[in-house]
C-alpha cells in the first residue's frame, strides 16, 4: 500500500492493521473506525480526511498529514507522532496517551477533551488550540511547546511539575504563551 492513493475513498471500517501505507494519499477519504493499529503511516496525507474513531495504536505516524482532518474520538495511543500535522483538525475527545507527539502540530486545532497522558508534547505547535477539559495526567514534556492563544480552560491532571501558571511556564519556556493564552481557571496565563 506504500503511496497507495485513496482519494476521497470509502474506507470506513477498513482493516490497514500493521499496512504499510508510508506516503498513501488518504486525502479526503472516509477513514471512519478504521484500523490503523501498528501500520506505517509515516508520511502519510489524511488532510481532510474523516478518521472519526479510528485507531493508530502503535502506528508510525511520523509526518503524517492530519490537518483539517476530523479525528474525533480517533485513538492515537503509543503512536509516534512525531512531527505529524494536525492543524486545523478536530481532534475532540482524541486519545494520545503514551504517544510521541514531539514536534507535532496542533495549530488551531479543536483538542476539547482529549487525553493526552503520559504524552512526549516536546516541542510541539498548540497555538490557537482549543485545550478546554483535556487530561494532562503525567504528560512526558511540554518543554518548547508553543501555547500562544490557546486555551487551557478546565484542563485536568497536570502533574507537580507544571500544575500551575508559573510552573506551566518554566516548562514550555516564557515565549511560548501570551496574554492570550487561557489558563485552566479561565484567567490570562500571564495574570
Amino acid at each position: 500500500l506504500r503511496f497507495a492513493y485513496f482519494n476521497s475513498a470509502n474506507c470506513n471500517l477498513a482493516n490497514f492493521n500493521s499496512a504499510d501505507c508510508q506516503s498513501a494519499y488518504f486525502g479526503s477519504a472516509n477513514c471512519q473506525s478504521a484500523n490503523f493499529n501498528y501500520a506505517n503511516c509515516q508520511s502519510a496525507y489524511f488532510n481532510y480526511a474523516n478518521c472519526q474513531s479510528a485507531d493508530f495504536y502503535y502506528a508510525n505516524c511520523q509526518s503524517a498529514y492530519f490537518n483539517y482532518a476530523n479525528c474525533q474520538s480517533a485513538y492515537f495511543g503509543y503512536a509516534n507522532c512525531q512531527s505529524a500535522y494536525f492543524d486545523f483538525a478536530n481532534c475532540q475527545s482524541a486519545n494520545f496517551g503514551n504517544a510521541n507527539c514531539h514536534s507535532a502540530g496542533f495549530y488551531s486545532a479543536n483538542c476539547q477533551s482529549a487525553n493526552f497522558n503520559y504524552a512526549n508534547c516536546q516541542s510541539a505547535n498548540f497555538g490557537n488550540a482549543n485545550l478546554k477539559n483535556v487530561n494532562w495526567y503525567n504528560i512526558q514534556s511540554i518543554a518548547g511547546a508553543n501555547f500562544k492563544n490557546a486555551d487551557l480552560t478546565g484542563g485536568v491532571n497536570l502533574p507537580e511539575r507544571i500544575n500551575t501558571k508559573a510552573k506551566w511556564i518554566a516548562e514550555c519556556g516564557a515565549g511560548n504563551v501570551n496574554a492570550e493564552t487561557t489558563w485552566i481557571d479561565g484567567t490570562s496565563i500571564l495574570s
